[in-house]
């Protein structure tokens, strides 16, 4: 009898301890289970959707053209600050060199004119020596005075049409560039809203422009520069323009690509730069300029003139080999580091992809037509021939229009929603410990059955 109850003890024994095991084993295999789950839940994972919309109607993009050359020759003598600008407009050319006595200028262009490495023995030719004093003495103008001595929109922008219908340099704001001078953006924003119906040149923008390249100063490309962006961006002339050459009629079609991105915790962490002008500025590429004049001012004790700047920033000397080979070594280790700023992508961006086309302009018929109706040449002579090269080598014709009216966006979309955390800890409690409303108040009677009798047998051994 006894023997038969010890077996029963036994076995309710190994019951229970198979029973913990089993519960053991369900709670490390629930466990590894969630944690992996959980570690994949706040990496905030993203998956891009892509999504194509056809619309009857877009907004056409802003569209900035620039001369390539900034300063007109008549106006060399105004790069000489001692001539008072009114002076070297009108009265004719100064005897003294506008270009005399100035040191190496810290700015985009510097680095195929300056090596720091081969600074205290580098030879310079004379064109290249030209350029350097060149950019120096027009980095110390004030911008009313460098606009001054530009092309302007009048004799930039000879003819313009859209939609097919006529606008002037008057429907063109100022833009003021380092690298280009005088530039000109349609459809900013201010003036109206420019609303494309359909595809193909006439629903489009048709610029014809004069570069003057009888005027053009140390330039030796000629030719126009054409930035096309968001209406509400900030143009990106130097980063992200297309040259347009004389004599050429060039096409440009647009297909508008929107991105969507997803702001903190989740990778990009983007930001909406018209609601956090205070922390980052107007948009991305401003921040970064800020940031890397808070890093030169923090290496150099100096800033880069050619960028933005605030009043408490002393600017470098760029008469000084020291200050400009320091801001060139506080570029290089930012690049090196990968750009050590918090400039985050815009939650909102607007880009075009375009296809760029070329065809001779004008043709040499047209021309003739012209000259015909105006009376001044009757028949192909050599004349008329030369006056067509002369043309040609000044003018040119930008077409720029929507390809499609279908709009592509990229849009970035959570891998898991707040309300999947819940459901899946349930699904895999469920799954692992058979848990659920009703067993866990059983479990909770359980244990609280246990302690009653642990606490009992604890008062039990006392006495």
């Amino acid at each position: 009898m006894l023997q038969k109850i010890s077996i029963s003890v036994i076995f309710r024994q190994c019951t229970k301890s198979s029973w913990l095991f089993i519960w053991l084993a369900a709670s490390v295999g629930c466990i590894w289970k969630t944690s992996v789950f959980l570690n994949d839940f706040f990496q905030y994972p993203v998956v891009v959707n892509l999504e194509v919309e056809a619309f009857q109607q877009l907004e056409f993009p802003a569209v900035t053209i620039c001369n390539l050359n900034r300063v007109k020759a008549s106006y060399k003598q105004c790069l000489n600050l001692s001539i008072p600008l009114e002076v070297c407009l009108f009265g004719g050319d100064s005897p003294v060199d506008p270009l005399r006595n100035e040191g190496p200028l810290v700015m985009s262009e510097r680095r195929s004119l300056f090596s720091c490495s081969s600074a205290p023995t580098r030879k310079i030719d004379n064109k290249t020596d030209l350029m350097i004093r060149f950019l120096s003495r027009y980095i110390l103008m004030d911008k009313a005075r460098r606009k001054r001595i530009g092309h302007t929109a009048e004799q930039l922008i000879r003819k313009c049409t859209f939609n097919g219908r006529h606008c002037s340099s008057r429907d063109f704001e100022d833009f003021h560039s380092l690298r280009y001078g005088n530039c000109f953006t349609f459809n900013k924003g201010k003036k109206f809203k420019a609303i494309s119906t359909s595809t193909g040149p006439l629903s489009g923008l048709t610029l014809e422009f004069d570069v003057e390249f009888s005027q053009y100063f140390l330039q030796t490309e000629i030719g126009a520069r054409i930035s096309i962006h968001n209406p509400e961006d900030y143009p990106e002339v130097e980063e992200h323009g297309i040259n347009i050459p004389p004599g050429y009629e060039t096409s440009i079609a647009l297909r508008q690509i929107q991105i969507r991105r997803l702001p903190s915790p989740y990778k990009d962490e983007c930001v909406d730069y018209s609601t956090n002008f205070a922390t980052y500025g107007s948009n991305q590429k401003e921040c970064m300029k800020a940031c890397i004049q808070a890093k030169s001012y923090a290496a150099c004790g100096c800033v880069d003139p050619t960028l933005p700047s605030l009043p408490e920033q002393k600017e470098c000397d760029m008469s000084s080999d020291r200050d400009m080979c320091c801001l060139n070594k506080a570029m290089d280790s930012m690049i090196s580091n990968g750009y050590p700023c918090e400039c985050p992508l815009p939650c909102l961006s607007t880009n075009y992809q375009d296809t760029t086309s070329k065809l001779f302009f004008p043709s040499w018929d047209f021309l003739l037509f012209i000259y015909n109706m105006r009376g001044q040449y009757g028949k192909k002579d050599g004349m008329g021939r030369f006056a067509w090269d002369i043309y040609r080598g000044r003018s040119g014709k930008v077409n720029v229009y929507y390809s499609s009216m279908d709009k592509m966006i990229f849009e970035q979309k959570s891998v898991y929603q707040d309300s999947e955390l819940y459901s899946y800890l349930g699904g895999e409690l469920g799954f692992w410990l058979g848990l659920s409303f009703c067993s866990l108040f059983y479990l909770i009677s359980i244990l609280s059955t246990f302690f009653k009798s642990w606490i009992r047998k604890l008062r039990i051994m006392e006495k």
